[in-house]
């Protein structure tokens, strides 16, 4: 089994603007996933934030500081660039795409 190594710090572009910043750390198995926390900072907020990677798929779930609580879920390309969906997981219609900067190995 081999599993992506999404470690570090990163970002990603979202399609309705904002920036967001990862810093992620792996602590864990579960299953065929590897467990993951950290951070995630944009503009004037910050959040804490859990979730899993795989060798094809990635999702964060990150608590904003001044609002809502956001799902960050994504498939590698074939260049192993991160591209996914977010969502508010209050308001699931509060979407948009995004893209890492990074690609990963």
């Amino acid at each position: 089994m081999s599993l992506r190594n999404v470690s570090g710090n990163w970002s990603l572009h979202q399609s309705n603007g904002p920036t967001v910043t990862f810093t992620i750390n792996p602590h864990g198995l579960a299953g065929s996933s590897a467990l993951i926390d950290g951070v995630a900072k944009y503009s004037d907020d910050s959040g804490i934030a859990k979730g899993s990677v795989t060798d094809g798929s990635f999702v964060y779930t990150v608590s904003w500081s001044k609002g809502p609580k956001g799902e960050y879920s994504g498939n590698f390309n074939n260049d192993g660039r991160l591209t996914g969906i977010t969502f508010d997981l209050h308001n699931p219609g509060n979407q948009a795409t995004w893209f890492s900067n990074k690609v990963f190995s």
